[in-house]
Order: structure tokens, then C-alpha cells, then sequence
């Protein structure tokens, strides 16, 4: 229990902590992302309020013309060319004097793949491209060479990514280092809990013998009365309630440490479809029972044995009379799938089937026991099949049909 809880916590911490990463990141690079663009966009729509050129002071009446928070610098430090192309889809004009990387043959190769996009703005490669209508009815497209912001936009991606990674392992580190610590309370806490419950049990038991023997011997005497017959029988169910609380307790401590053994599964449930079958037949029900031959399982006999006589005795108590009650068993793979399905007085709800497997639990808020049980079969069937490595769940078939199918590893 304990290992299991600590492997929970540190994969759940892992996860957590690698989703906040991605998203720090993710987040940051956005941004980052964002700003270059945002940064390059102004730049071309100054280009582009300026008929392709910088605002220069000789040519433009000096550097007030530039964006806010841009730097003179911004100018000289940035390369560029420009093209214009008329109605027809012709280059007429190109200018690639502010760029030396860039000759006429690229520059025409890059305006046409530009022309092409139905976007007003766009990277083609590591240029930023705008296309701007001009009064006269050609289009300019602006060319700024973003080449060193997408290196460093690359270089901070990469960088941000390994100290990332870096830090996710160091504090994946710290928390397998820390996890056993931090789950210890809970899991000791968990193990004190368990252990009351099969402490008190065993106390109990004492008691309950007791007056039960003293019971039989005031019955022996003579002294018979309806007092007498319900102390009896609430005693009776009292112990009953004990030793499945003791058991339930036993099943969750077990669990690695059951003493497992090769049994015949298919006899196992034939003979217990036997033995209910005239139970069912008693109050008026009927048992179908449907069973594949020569299963054999590898696990506790008797426990199994335990699991097939709470979800057929379960069924019986809990469908109206005249109903039939269906009981399967088939080898699926790697595992044998264990099945009871019966009609049920009252619809149920599919929200509140996983509750029916929680220790006490009622369909019923009154709490109603007078069918015998306790609330807590199902409680045990859950454990049982746990322990073997399986899964149990509850489903609907229509409104008032509930099916309990156990999945049992062979």
C-alpha cells in the first residue's frame, strides 16, 4: 500500500510539474514569438508610410517620424528590399540597395511566392513581407530581413528548453527523494486505521461468543421469548458484520502476499450456480447459469470462492420475485470475466453505481436492512478482485437491470 501510494504521489507530481513546464515555456516562447513579430511589423509599416525608405532627416524632416520606443539606430541597423508589381501581376520596379545578400533574380523569386499568399503579412524564409495597395493601383510589397531576431527568437527556444529539462529532473530528483517522507504520515495513518478495525474485531468476537453461549444455554433452560429470539439473531448479525470487517481488513493487507494456487474455476462457479439455484428457486426467482468449461485460475481458492457467493447472494436479495438472475463465466484472453446481472425493484442511477462498491453503502437512504445485508459485500468482492490484480464494475442494462462484471487475471 504504502509503495503503491508514494509511486502515485511522485507520477502525479511528475506530470503536474512537466504540464506546468510546457506551459511556462510554451508561454514564454509565445511571447517571445509575438514581440519579434510585432517588432517587425512596425518596422515594415514604417517602411511603408515612408513609400519604401527610412525616415531619414535629410529626406523626411528628421527622426520625430519614428514609432514610439523606436530607436534612431533602427534605420541603419535594419536591411531591407522592396518591390512593386502593377494589376497584371508584373514587376516593374525593384529596389535591393539597403540589403547586400539579396540580388534582383531572389528579390523576384521572393516577390512572386509573396503575391502567391493570400496574407497581407507573412515570414518567406526569414523575411517579414507586407503588401501595401498604393493609390495608383500597384502593390508594394516590403521585404525586412528578420534573420538575426528568428536566430536569437531560436537560440532563447532551445536555451529556455534545456533549462527547462534541467530543472524538471533536479526537481523530479527532490521529490522521489522526499516522496516517501511526505506520504508516510498518510500511509501510517492508513495502516493504524486497518489495524483497529481487525483489533477490534478480534475484541469483539469475545463478547459476542459470550452472549450468544449464554443465550443458547437460557434457551436450553427453557426461558424462550421474542426478546430473546431478536438479541439472537442481532448478535448473529453482528458477528457476521465482524468477520467481514475482519476479512476486508485481512484482503486489503494482503495484497502481493496472497498465497496463490491452480484451482478449477469453471467447477468452482457450476458448483456455486448449483447451490443458489435452489436458494433462487425459494423466493420464486430463477438462476440461468452459463459457464465455460475447463477455466483454470492461478489465485486464492477460497477467496474466489468468497467473491461468487456475495455477488450471487447479492443478486437474490436485491431482484423482485419472478425475475431471472444471469451468471457467466468465459476466458477472454488473458483473464476469466465473471458476470451476474439481475433485475432491481427501483431504477437506478448510473452516478451513483461506483458507490455501491463503498463500505455501508445503501441503495436506499433509510438504510433499510431487512433483506440481511450490511452493506458491505460488495466492499469485499472489490477487494478480492483487486488483490488478484482484476477489476469489478457496476453497469446499467436498460433502467432498472444492474450488471457486475469481475475481470479476473488467470
Amino acid at each position: 500500500m504504502f509503495k503503491k501510494l508514494k509511486t502515485r504521489f511522485i507520477l502525479l507530481s511528475m506530470v503536474s510539474l512537466a504540464l506546468l513546464m510546457i506551459t511556462v515555456v510554451l508561454g514564454i516562447n509565445i511571447m517571445n514569438y509575438y514581440s519579434v513579430t510585432r517588432e517587425a511589423d512596425m518596422v515594415a509599416d514604417m517602411l511603408s508610410e515612408n513609400k519604401g525608405r527610412h525616415p531619414e532627416e535629410e529626406f523626411f524632416g528628421g527622426f520625430e517620424k519614428l514609432p514610439p520606443n523606436m530607436s534612431p539606430e533602427v534605420p541603419y541597423e535594419s536591411r531591407y528590399f522592396t518591390a512593386e508589381v502593377n494589376d497584371q501581376g508584373d514587376i516593374f520596379r525593384i529596389d535591393t540597395t539597403h540589403i547586400a545578400a539579396v540580388d534582383e533574380g531572389l528579390a523576384r523569386e521572393y516577390t512572386g511566392e509573396a503575391m502567391d499568399k493570400r496574407a497581407e503579412r507573412g515570414f518567406i524564409k526569414h523575411f517579414r513581407f507586407l503588401k501595401v495597395r498604393e493609390p495608383g493601383g500597384a502593390t508594394r510589397v516590403i521585404f525586412l530581413d528578420s534573420g538575426r531576431r528568428i536566430d536569437s527568437l531560436l537560440k532563447f527556444l532551445l536555451s529556455s528548453i534545456i533549462v527547462a529539462f534541467l530543472g524538471y529532473a533536479l526537481i523530479c530528483l527532490v521529490v522521489v527523494f522526499v516522496a516517501g517522507k511526505i506520504i508516510r504520515p498518510v500511509a501510517e495513518s492508513y495502516e493504524k486505521q486497518k489495524r483497529f478495525i481487525t483489533d477490534a474485531g478480534h475484541e469483539i468476537k469475545t463478547p459476542l461468543s459470550i452472549i450468544s453461549a449464554n443465550l443458547d444455554l437460557m434457551e436450553l433452560e427453557g426461558h424462550k421469548s421474542e426478546s430473546l429470539d431478536e438479541i439472537n439473531k442481532q448478535t448473529k448479525r453482528l458477528a457476521r458484520l465482524t468477520n467481514d470487517l475482519v476479512f476486508l481488513a485481512k484482503m486489503e493487507e494482503k495484497g502481493e502476499r496472497l498465497c496463490k494456487t491452480e484451482f478449477p474455476l469453471s467447477e468452482m462457479v457450476s458448483e456455486a450456480a448449483t447451490s443458489f439455484g435452489a436458494l433462487a428457486e425459494s423466493k420464486h426467482k430463477k438462476l440461468d447459469a452459463r459457464i465455460e468449461p475447463m477455466i483454470i485460475m492461478n489465485g486464492s481458492e477460497s477467496d474466489i470462492y468468497q467473491l461468487i457467493n456475495i455477488l450471487l447472494d447479492n443478486a437474490i436479495k436485491y431482484s423482485p420475485e419472478q425475475s431471472v438472475i444471469s451468471l457467466s463465466l468465459e476466458k477472454k484472453g488473458k483473464v476469466a470475466l465473471l458476470r451476474v446481472v439481475n433485475d432491481t425493484v427501483a431504477p437506478k442511477s448510473k452516478d451513483k453505481l461506483p458507490l455501491m462498491f463503498d463500505r455501508f453503502y445503501r441503495s436506499d437512504s433509510s438504510r433499510n436492512s431487512k433483506t440481511g445485508g450490511h452493506g458491505i459485500g460488495l466492499s469485499i468482492a472489490k477487494a478480492v478482485v483487486e488483490s488478484h490484480g482484476g477489476r469489478i464494475c457496476a453497469s446499467l442494462v436498460g433502467d432498472s437491470t444492474i450488471r457486475i462484471s469481475a475481470e479476473l487475471p488467470l
